[in-house]
């Protein structure tokens, strides 16, 4: 990750938090939150919240992926 190291030991707290059927279950809510329009039209305050909900979505599912 850009701008600070990514200890080990927190990639494997949320690989673990991420694995099993109530990771699949987190996983598929923050894909749907990672893929969505961030977009709202005249309304930069809440694109920039939104952005920045996709953003932190993405990210969890990054330090998840396993294959990292």
């Amino acid at each position: 990750m850009k701008g600070r190291d990514i200890d080990e030991q927190i990639k494997k707290a949320y690989r673990r938090a991420l694995s099993g059927p109530d990771g699949e279950v987190l996983r598929k809510d923050l894909e749907y939150f990672a893929n969505m329009q961030c977009h709202v039209p005249g309304d930069p305050y809440t694109t920039s919240f939104n952005d920045g909900r996709r953003m932190m979505a993405r990210n969890f599912l990054l330090l998840g992926d396993e294959s990292l």
